[in-house]
């Protein structure tokens, strides 16, 4: 009588150990990814050309479809960026960058009322390079420090972009 009771037990195991790691192994893992359009401002027809050969970049967090817009002047990718929030301008020097947040005022606010800080230069290679974003206060501390990894994505996209630029 205790060898059917084991018997019993271990197969009632049995049916529930296959049952539980089946079910994970047949549950597919969500494998969808955010998308963002982002834009990317360029000064010279060159780096146009250049950045249009980069359509997407995907990394861990999620996909960035890539669109270029080429301007006549470093205001106006100022502006473009301070106006679209998912927008990085390509090709400012960082003199210029400097210059436009010595004069920066008070005022400026994009459409959600987000008070601009300046515009921040970084690069990955040399001064001609760079990528210039709007760095916004967002009136909250949770929302503030998402933006600390915003340079390794754009490592990233800048990455992609020399790859594409061989």
């Amino acid at each position: 009588m205790k060898k059917i009771i084991y018997i019993a037990l271990i197969f009632v195991a049995g049916l529930l150990a296959i049952f539980f790691f089946g079910k994970q192994m047949i549950t597919k893992e969500n494998t969808n990814k955010p998308t963002v359009e982002l834009t990317v401002y360029t000064l010279s027809s060159s780096d146009t050309e250049k950045w249009n050969k980069v359509r997407q970049v995907e990394t861990e967090e999620g996909i960035y479809f890539i669109t270029v817009k080429e301007v006549a002047s470093s205001e106006e990718v100022f502006s473009n960026i301070i106006a679209n929030g998912a927008a990085a301008g390509f090709g400012v020097r960082e003199e210029e960058v400097k210059k436009f947040n010595n004069g920066l005022g008070d005022t400026i606010e994009d459409s959600k009322h987000n008070k601009l800080i300046g515009i921040e230069f970084f690069t990955f290679s040399n001064a001609d390079e760079g990528f210039v974003v709007a760095n916004f206060d967002y009136g909250s501390e949770e929302l503030n420090s998402q933006k600390k990894d915003i340079k390794v994505l754009y490592k990233k996209i800048y990455e992609s972009f020399k790859e594409k630029n061989k």
